[in-house]
């Protein structure tokens, strides 16, 4: 046994959650595990379990997005500097910016709620 590590069911532990965790430390007698890269997998699970327990958005069919409300998904919106103008004037959307869609806001842009 070593200095670091005097009890053998630490080295057991370190050595069962080591390859997932990166390093596991031993102390006041209780484990702490330090993440690497079990942080990202973990946070990929919840999100699959979340998506899997909740249902589609109603506004959005599951989709995250929608047509935007300001130039109805024509991507351009009329603009006219003055009050009679000779020439129409087509602008960028400046809600949608150009694309004509917008994040949903019933599910905030996740589709499920």
């Amino acid at each position: 046994m070593s200095r670091a590590d005097p009890d053998p069911g630490a080295r057991a532990l370190r050595g069962a959650l080591g390859g997932f965790f990166g390093s596991v430390l031993a102390v006041g007698g209780g484990f702490t595990a330090i993440a690497l890269g079990g942080t990202a997998i973990s946070r990929a699970a919840v999100e699959r379990q979340r998506r899997r327990r909740n249902t589609k958005c109603d506004s959005c069919a599951g989709e995250r997005f929608v047509r935007c409300a300001t130039c109805l998904g024509k991507r351009a919106i009329d603009w006219q500097p003055i009050e009679r103008p000779s020439v129409d004037r087509m602008c960028l959307c400046p809600t949608c910016q150009g694309s004509g869609l917008q994040k949903c806001l019933n599910c905030l842009g996740q589709g499920v709620v």
